[in-house]
């Protein structure tokens, strides 16, 4: 086989609380800032070897060293660095350690105790997270991290409902902040009566950082009541208290277009004193919203909004996102075809796909090879190939491919891509030629030898010894590779072993429900005599892809019956 290439408050992250992000597959971390002054020579040595020991062997190896050093000197920076190398192992006693240490050396730091609510919760101990809130309480930290939990998993039925269940086991009963939480979860079952009864006179009484979200909450509260006119007095008070607020603008514009008011919520956006930044990133989100029902005049609003401060890509391209919808293809790609940043991909991808749906596929290639140039990025071209083929446009991938090549001639992942579409489209001649190159220039590339292996066992029967050879080497390299193992399974099938080929095709199914693996495993079944095995895994893998030419062309050699009873499913 071949193988081819909302209303959310967030809470504080770890990377604030540690100066750093977190991220569980890294194997190398900056070093811990200069020791504390304090530090004697025998600690300094010790930290010395611990940082030693996390660059040269990783942070599972550093992470006793740090942990041991944590508990006997009692400094925060050591305490934070082993939390930070204590989630990158993924150690929970080691967590649960340097945590209780952060909290003893700062109980008044609220990070520790969120970091491990935030982990009780998503291990189900709804018990500890109660623990840690009284903790929090009792040191004189408000939990509001419990609401910052919430917020950020109200997608999560099974988590919506370890909050509720813990809001039970909540022991204070006057607590500002479990009255906040209960008003959340009313707001989340739909209680809005109940929000907007309760949660005026909660306003009074929060901090500024969390009364923003708070307004948002009820305005949406009154909207959902069907009062929008409350609605939107809820939001214009707010913005007099946070007059920069970017959600809050967002919230009300929004909700003008929702009354009918276009014309008055596009006056309140000029009139409304922002900075530059805060006025594009509302323009944008505020034109999104209009373009809906009223294109032209979100058009006309993006004309009036300033490019400067690095937000001209993302303003071209919902010009042209806009323009395509109004049905002007050739605006919309003028602008698209300047978009480059983070927006990038996602231009290069609308640019080939309006121009499929406008029947015009034959201008991609030059578009997407000129925009390559000017990024330099190889995976686009690769992407745009592979929707040729989903296009069955096999002579665009291949020209595609070609002009690409034209620049960049020794790219191994071009000439992989190349040889498998033409393996794929019968010319294995060429694809061969091909993956001997890859196969000089790269020998331990197990994609390379497993492709050039298959394509010689399927197309030249004489060259099958050498191909299994290929393959096996590929197998060497790489043995959890579904499509290695089946390639291999399917060698020793043609070369009539039946058992070792069953064996290695069904552990290649078990990993991957591919159509081409389940061709290849029904067929050593038939010859086995398995013949009512062999008709489930192709009615399985029909089910998966059922236009696959090598599974199709399988069963109808086999049991074409199969194919009957599919034609007359889809009609």
């Amino acid at each position: 086989m071949l193988r081819t290439c909302g209303m959310i408050l967030l809470a504080i992250p770890l990377a604030v609380a540690l100066g750093c992000a977190q991220n569980p597959t890294t194997t190398r971390s900056k070093p811990i800032a200069q020791p504390s002054p304090t530090l004697n020579d025998s600690a300094f040595s010790r930290i010395l070897v611990a940082e030693f020991t996390l660059q040269r062997h990783g942070p599972k190896a550093a992470l006793p060293l740090y942990l041991a050093e944590a508990k006997r000197q009692s400094q925060l920076d050591i305490i934070k660095k082993t939390v930070q190398l204590a989630l990158i192992s993924q150690s929970n006693n080691a967590l649960d350690e340097s945590l209780s240490l952060w909290r003893e050396v700062a109980p008044d730091d609220e990070h520790p105790y969120a970091l491990g609510f935030s982990l009780a919760l998503d291990n189900g101990d709804i018990t500890q997270g109660a623990q840690l809130i009284q903790q929090a309480q009792n040191a004189g930290v408000a939990p509001y991290f419990v609401i910052q939990y919430l917020d950020q998993n109200l997608r999560s039925e099974q988590k919506v409902a370890d909050v509720s269940a813990l809001l039970q086991q909540w022991q204070e009963d006057e607590s500002l902040v479990k009255q906040l939480l209960s008003n959340r979860l009313d707001f989340i079952h739909g209680d809005y009566t109940r929000v907007v009864t309760q949660l005026p006179t909660l306003l009074q009484q929060v901090p500024d950082a969390q009364r923003e979200q708070l307004y948002i909450l009820l305005s949406s509260s009154y909207t959902e009541l069907g009062d929008l006119q409350q609605s939107r007095n809820t939001l214009i008070k707010a913005l007099e208290v946070f007059p920069s607020s970017q959600r809050l603008r967002i919230n009300l514009l929004g909700l003008e277009l929702k009354m009918g008011r276009v014309d008055q919520a596009i006056a309140d956006f000029h009139a409304a004193s922002m900075p530059l930044f805060l006025r594009q990133q509302v323009g944008l989100n505020f034109a999104q919203q209009l373009s809906e029902n009223h294109p032209e005049k979100a058009l006309m609003l993006l004309e009036e909004i300033p490019k400067a401060g690095g937000l001209d890509y993302q303003l071209d391209y919902l010009k042209a996102q806009i323009h395509h919808q109004t049905g002007d293809l050739a605006a919309a790609i003028t602008l698209i075809k300047g978009v480059y940043g983070n927006l990038a991909w996602n231009a290069t991808r609308d640019l080939a796909t309006w121009l499929y749906q406008a029947n015009q596929p034959e201008r991609i290639n030059t578009l997407v090879i000129e925009r390559a140039q000017q990024d330099n990025d190889i995976d686009h071209i690769l992407a745009i190939s592979q929707l040729h083929q989903q296009q069955q446009r096999t002579d665009l991938t291949l020209a595609l491919l070609d002009l690409a090549l034209d620049t960049h001639p020794n790219n191994m992942q071009l000439l992989y891509r190349k040889a498998i579409v033409l393996e794929t489209n019968a010319q294995p001649a060429q694809a061969q030629h091909i993956l001997k190159q890859l196969v000089r220039d790269y020998p331990d590339n197990a994609d390379y030898l497993n492709a050039l292996g298959y394509s010689l066992m399927v197309s030249q029967p004489d060259q099958l010894t050498q191909a299994i050879v290929y393959v096996e080497r590929a197998y060497s390299l790489d043995d959890s590779n579904p499509a290695i193992i089946d390639s291999l399974g399917w060698g020793y099938y043609l070369r009539g072993e039946l058992n070792p080929a069953r064996t290695y095709l069904e552990q290649a199914w078990a990993l991957l429900k591919d159509a081409e693996i389940g061709a290849h495993l029904g067929e050593v079944l038939w010859q086995l005599g398995e013949k009512d095995n062999a008709r489930t895994i192709w009615q399985q893998a029909l089910a998966r892809d059922a236009n696959y030419p090598v599974l199709l062309d399988t069963i109808k050699r086999f049991a074409p019956e199969l194919l009957l009873s599919k034609d007359d499913h889809e009609n």
